[in-house]
């Protein structure tokens, strides 16, 4: 919750998934500018998640963020390979997220995007 929070305060809209699946469908549907990609999720992993949703070809230029407590290496490697735009090692401060994602969103004409996050 406390991330939902401070991403809406910085003023993006946030829709949350409660699974990958769940994740994929709202992506394809909402198509956002931006998904926080929880790597650990029911039913569908980040990873698959980000290469169904980087399947679609409408979908190439979404900034995708992956979320992980695995910090390692390999970790990283797959959330990049997966199709992630950036990867942020859990737990970190939600303020991290947000600075992420304003730094590249600071052109946008609004200046936000629509950001579904997926939870485990």
């Amino acid at each position: 919750m406390l991330y939902v929070e401070q991403l809406q305060d910085a003023g993006f809209r946030v829709v949350e998934a409660t699974d990958g699946e769940e994740a994929v469908r709202l992506a394809l549907t909402l198509r956002p500018e931006a998904i926080i990609m929880d790597l650990s999720m029911p039913k569908l992993d980040g990873w698959d998640a980000t290469r169904r949703i980087r399947a679609d070809e409408t979908m190439k230029g979404t900034y995708i963020v992956a979320l992980s407590a695995m910090d390692g290496e390999i970790s990283r490697e797959m959330a990049f390979d997966a199709g992630c735009n950036d990867f942020i090692a859990k737990p970190f401060l939600a303020a991290a997220l947000v600075q992420v994602l304003v730094l590249h969103f600071r052109d946008e004409p609004n200046g936000a995007g629509s950001v579904p996050s997926g939870r485990s």
